[in-house]
């Protein structure tokens, strides 16, 4: 979803006025371009079955949009989903399982207050939200949380992918916590009526105690899993019989140093084991080339 490159120009089509490089960056995102962008990200569509399904992808935008490219983004795209409720009603909106795309997009607490907000407008479903390696932090995360409260008539948030980003532990607490109050919604349902676990990635980001972090939640009754492949958890599916709220990844170390130590020190005396081997037969190829060399010198000569 990059939009076309060219010299940055003005809403009128003027060249733009010389100034700082921010300000050259931020005339780039004319309505026109975003116009252009906007399209290019985004899907919705009518499966066989019936189902509406929504993809919107904005990922690793160049240059980043700023503050006044989101704002002409989210008029774009309150302007799509209005025509759309007005041509289909609302229901589709509520249940087409949309997916968002926003990672690697230097996405601000700010921007993604005003994404969410025209999303939960419209009642729009979001079962997936991309937001990993941007500037999201407390703030941000808070505009999840009222998204998550407010926009209760559409379906609920199945994943959200929130890695590499400037969460702290009382915020992970906040969002995780939220999730827990609306019980009646929470673990999501699948499809085929499945529950499952909502799967939060929440690792490289500025959480400093996640033991703690997951002590917290188990002491106000949070279950989660930390969802480990080799047993056959993933994103639709837990392997555990119960199923928690939360497949969580808070980026905590999983094993135990003490066992770690003892991998170590067997890693060492592999290595020395493999040495010494090598140095036996370097010594044994060495006192064979000395057999060789004196059994040629006690040789009769011709």
């Amino acid at each position: 979803a990059t939009p076309s490159g060219g010299a940055a120009t003005s809403k009128e089509g003027g060249a733009a006025s010389s100034g700082s490089k921010s300000d050259e960056v931020e005339d780039h995102w004319t309505p026109l371009r975003i116009e252009r962008a906007a399209r290019r990200g985004y899907d919705m569509r009518q499966s066989k079955g019936g189902q509406w399904e929504l993809k919107i992808s904005m990922a690793n935008i160049e240059p980043p949009l700023t503050k006044v490219g989101m704002e002409r983004y989210c008029t774009w795209l309150r302007e799509r989903l209005s025509d759309f409720r007005e041509e289909h009603g609302a229901e589709p909106l509520h249940s087409c399982r949309g997916e968002i795309d926003f990672s690697h997009d230097k996405m601000t607490n700010e921007m993604l207050w005003m994404l969410l907000e025209t999303l939960a407008q419209n009642e729009v479903h979001i079962a997936l939200l991309k937001l990993f390696a941007n500037e999201i932090s407390q703030g941000g995360v808070l505009a999840i949380c009222e998204f998550i409260r407010s926009n209760s008539d559409a379906g609920p948030v199945h994943e959200l992918h929130l890695s590499q980003n400037e969460i702290d532990d009382d915020a992970a607490l906040e969002l995780l916590s939220t999730l827990h109050s609306l019980s009646t919604r929470y673990p999501p349902k699948r499809p085929d009526g499945r529950p499952v676990p909502v799967w939060v990635r929440l690792n490289r980001n500025a959480i400093r105690d996640s033991a703690k972090v997951l002590r917290d939640l188990h002491a106000e009754g949070i279950s989660s899993c930390p969802a480990p492949s080799s047993q056959g958890c993933g994103p639709t599916r837990c392997a555990r019989p119960d199923c928690p709220l939360l497949h969580l990844d808070l980026g905590e170390e999983r094993s135990d140093p003490a066992s770690d130590a003892e991998a170590g020190d067997r890693a060492k005396r592999s290595r020395g084991g493999r040495k010494r081997q090598r140095d036996r037969e370097r010594r044994r190829g060495a006192g064979a080339a000395c057999e060789d060399r004196s059994g040629e010198d006690s040789a009769p000569r011709l």
